[in-house]
């Protein structure tokens, strides 16, 4: 993935990668009541410190070293999420092999007797 010219792996399908981003996100949202009570330059300093730090804790980048316009870090916020988006879309279309009808519970393609784990049981 691309995101302000600096490439990095990110894939949500990886279970480290979810675990980031999920924790990414909730730090993100705790930190907008106090981006609230800034004023002026303060804001845009505390916007753009949010963005770069959901980066960091999501994809362990530093995608916005050199991002100073709070438009600018939020525009890249956008992109990241929705390539994550993409990401997420191809992961359903992947699980929606396992239904042989929408209405029906999944049917998972594993060996009898499999009820999960590492691997399948030896025969």
């Amino acid at each position: 993935m691309v995101i302000n010219g600096v490439e990095f792996d990110f894939d949500i399908s990886d279970l480290k990668d979810h675990e980031n981003y999920v924790n990414a996100l909730k730090a993100y949202d705790a930190k907008i009541p106090e981006m609230k009570q800034t004023e002026g330059t303060d804001t845009l300093r505390f916007g753009i410190s949010m963005i770069r730090d959901f980066f960091y804790d999501a994809t362990g980048v530093d995608v916005c070293a050199d991002v100073t316009s709070l438009t600018k870090a939020v525009g890249l916020y956008k992109a990241f999420i929705e390539k994550v988006a993409e990401q997420s879309q191809e992961l359903n279309k992947m699980f929606d092999e396992f239904k042989t009808d929408k209405k029906e519970k999944a049917v998972p393609v594993y060996p009898v007797g499999y009820m999960g784990g590492a691997r399948p049981p030896r025969k």
